[in-house]
């Protein structure tokens, strides 16, 4: 597969294509969440218990996913018959590791829960998580399978399966709507086990096809067990586990602090980062996607100016994506977090505890990005260490944060989202310096363009918050730090308030993107066959 910027820029939107169709539905399983059982205190729980469990989800599903990419492109540039073999032990390796692992942590889960004089809230978080934990089988196989996709060019499927899971999630809470939160929450975590199967098993038909197409039926069913192709990633994989181990630590503990902030501040949290994590999956997961495996084939090649144009084009690209979003949260985020959530058992003060958590989680949206972009960068030259010892960092800084922020400071839930933010700003530089140590990517040159996106994005983010203030919007006595709960709850006007913001924003960017011949702004709403061409 020949790499390119518009080999990369295609790539990237079909999985941006795929992605958007399943945040959608991940959109519509939040609603669903918050109409059905607002912030509860035993959701909350099981928001803690998710994290738990999705802290051996990212082990499974990001750490072997980059591990595996540059080794298989490696592998398969000389034979693909070896990358098919290849594929086939580290699958069957996988499914035994974790069936065996899910077992050891599901037994320590139950002593735990059993003899550890836990109160009666820390047990439930625990047997929940407890129930969650076989899904890490389902989602390692998925991000293997799904690696395996993005290798050959298919990132449509490969982003538009967690939409299956979100279905099953959600018909699981249709069936649960009735029952108290209490009684509800262990059958919604027996569910979320089917729904990563039901996740999995999309994605798995192209991986048996793959297999079928290079190995006889006695090759399938005969695989070397930790073999020693599967082995040389056992490095890689334990650097990238340190590093996505940390920042899922970071999660969990995010949802601790949260919990001890307020009973229900981990559904404040919640609802925040699943819009949050709206445009870092659009945008940051999408490219870092379809940047991995031409990055790897780039290295392979030993064509280093080729990676070096990828990394730039996809750093401004990102930039020119992200900072407009990050002013549309601020300005937009009172009227579309009432719009989504504001109505059933989600209340008024439910609206405003979540709105603080999505401006303090926007305030690292742009590094989170990026971040996303440059780690791939070292991936692709089989250099772990630098954005694991980036995570480590950026886990400890943001726990003392935390720390201060929660017991010291009594800020709330909001300060674990602002605290999170400072991590990924100082995680960034990091990474940022130590990639201008290794190859010369010049930033300098996205200076001009950046500029000019910023200020943008600024005129229409003042013209959204004019039109806030003239039609009554709580947006800007929310910025100012007047705490009013006056929302409208009728679905028609929580409509036209985010339209109307919405659409003065974008007008508003995109005229003075016209105006001052903003090119890369333009090129994101209009075909422009000359953007990207030398």
């Amino acid at each position: 597969m020949q790499n390119s910027e518009k080999t990369l820029f295609r790539s990237a939107s079909r999985f941006f294509s795929g992605t958007l169709l399943s945040r959608i539905s991940g959109l519509g399983r939040e609603m669903a969440m918050a109409f059905c059982f607002g912030a509860h205190p035993a959701l909350a729980a099981f928001m803690v218990a998710f994290r738990f469990a999705n802290l051996f989800r990212r082990l499974g599903e990001g750490s072997v996913a980059t591990a595996f990419i540059p080794h298989f492109e490696t592998l398969r540039s000389s034979s693909t018959k070896e990358g098919a073999l290849f594929f086939r032990d580290l699958a069957y390796s996988l499914a035994l590791f974790f069936s065996f692992f899910s077992i050891l942590v599901m037994g320590i889960l139950f002593v735990m829960m059993r003899w550890g004089g836990w109160t009666v809230e820390m047990k439930e978080i625990l047997f929940l998580t407890l129930l969650m934990v076989p899904s890490i089988i389902f989602i390692s196989l998925y991000g293997l399978s799904g690696a395996l996709l993005q290798c050959h060019g298919r990132f449509f499927l490969s982003s538009f399966a967690p939409a299956f899971c979100n279905f099953t999630w959600i018909l699981a809470l249709f069936f649960l709507y009735n029952l108290d939160p209490h009684q509800a929450m262990p059958y919604l975590a027996c569910a979320i086990v089917s729904a990563f199967l039901v996740q999995c098993s999309v994605t798995w038909p192209f991986a048996s096809r793959y297999l079928s197409s290079h190995l006889d039926f006695r090759e399938k069913l005969m695989p070397r067990l930790f073999s020693s192709d599967v082995r040389r990633l056992l490095v890689p994989i334990l650097l990238s586990v340190v590093g996505v181990g940390a920042v899922q630590i970071n999660s969990a503990l995010d949802a601790l602090f949260a919990r001890a902030a307020t009973p229900e501040g981990p559904a404040h949290l919640w609802y925040a980062i699943r819009l949050q994590q709206l445009p870092l999956a659009l945008c940051g997961v999408a490219l870092s996607a379809a940047l991995l495996p031409q990055l790897s084939r780039s290295m392979q090649q030993g064509n280093l100016a080729e990676y070096v144009v990828l990394v730039q084009r996809g750093i401004l690209r990102s930039f020119t994506l992200i900072f407009p979003i990050t002013l549309a949260i601020l300005v937009l985020g009172l009227s579309s977090v009432n719009l989504i959530y504001g109505r059933g058992h989600f209340t008024a003060h439910d609206t405003v505890e979540t709105l603080l958590c999505l401006w303090g989680y926007s305030i690292g949206l742009l590094p989170s990005v990026l971040i996303l972009l440059i780690v791939p960068a070292f991936y692709a030259r089989k250099e772990f260490r630098v954005p694991m010892w980036g995570a480590v960092f950026a886990v400890g800084l943001n726990t003392l944060c935390n720390a201060y922020f929660v017991f010291f400071l009594g800020w709330g839930a909001f300060s674990i989202a602002l605290a999170t933010s400072v991590a990924s700003w100082c995680n960034f530089w990091f990474l940022v310096s130590r990639l201008q140590r290794v190859v010369a990517v010049p930033l300098r040159q996205m200076i001009g363009p950046s500029l000019k996106t910023v200020l943008c994005a600024m005129i229409g983010a003042i013209l959204a918050l004019v039109g806030s203030y003239c039609v009554g919007d709580m947006t800007l006595p929310q910025l100012l730090g007047e705490r009013g709960e006056e929302f409208p709850r009728a679905f028609t006007d929580q409509l036209f308030h985010f339209t109307l913001l919405a659409l003065l924003f974008f007008v508003g960017t995109m005229g003075s993107a016209w105006l001052f011949k903003a090119r890369e702004l333009l090129a994101l709403v209009r075909i422009d066959r000359s953007y990207g061409e030398p």
